[in-house]
């Protein structure tokens, strides 16, 4: 017969009641949490940050292969690329958030439904 791996799992074992779990959430205690939001800048700038390496870093390692470009150049395009690129998305975002800010109404059923859909 075939060995059930999955049955030490510890949901497993709290349905079945051969452990119970505690009364008190104690291994979930309050503990005093930094509020990692970074907001809309903050997460612009992350995926421009990501941007510039996903598409211009290839574009520069193969012009710094093939021509020799120098290594100020090389990071000054780079860092460029993604101040650009966290500029474009902050603008968008922005455009976006603004647009559905006023336009809230218009939004269908399907984006936001009732609870008693």
């Amino acid at each position: 017969m075939a060995r059930d791996w999955s049955y030490g799992a510890l949901d497993d074992l709290i349905l079945t009641g051969q452990i119970k779990r505690a009364a008190e959430p104690r291994f979930y205690a309050e503990s005093p949490r930094r509020d990692l939001r970074l907001g809309l800048a903050g997460l612009s700038l992350l995926a421009g940050a990501m941007a510039a390496l996903l598409y211009v870093w290839p574009v520069l390692l193969l012009t710094t292969i093939v021509t020799g470009m120098r290594a100020t150049v090389f990071w000054s395009v780079l860092a460029g690329g993604a101040a650009l690129a966290a500029l474009v998305t902050w603008a968008i975002s922005s455009r976006e958030r603004r647009h559905w800010a006023e336009n809230w109404q218009e939004v269908g059923d399907w984006a936001d439904p009732p609870p008693w859909k």
